[in-house]
């Protein structure tokens, strides 16, 4: 599904907090549930999107759609500032 839309799919694995340096950033956005809700960063967004690793295409779709849908109300609300 991704491949469809012009994405590279990798298999590799989420990198940690410890793994980055959130000074590089000026904005993070997690889409996981409860395990990211505290990181000590001063700009972070929390959209709660179902994972859908292991289950129907249905619900994969879904996630992607409902990401394509907050990313472009983000920079519609980042062009505006």
């Amino acid at each position: 599904m991704l491949k469809e839309k012009g994405f590279e799919v990798t298999k590799n694995k989420p990198r940690t907090l410890n793994e980055v340096n959130l000074a590089d950033y000026d904005l993070i956005i997690t889409v996981c549930e409860e395990s990211c809700q505290f990181i000590p960063f001063k700009n972070v967004r929390h959209w709660r999107i179902e994972d859908p690793v292991g289950k129907e295409v249905d619900i994969c779709k879904k996630a992607i759609r409902e990401i394509e849908r907050r990313v472009r109300e983000l920079v519609d609300e980042l062009e505006k500032n």
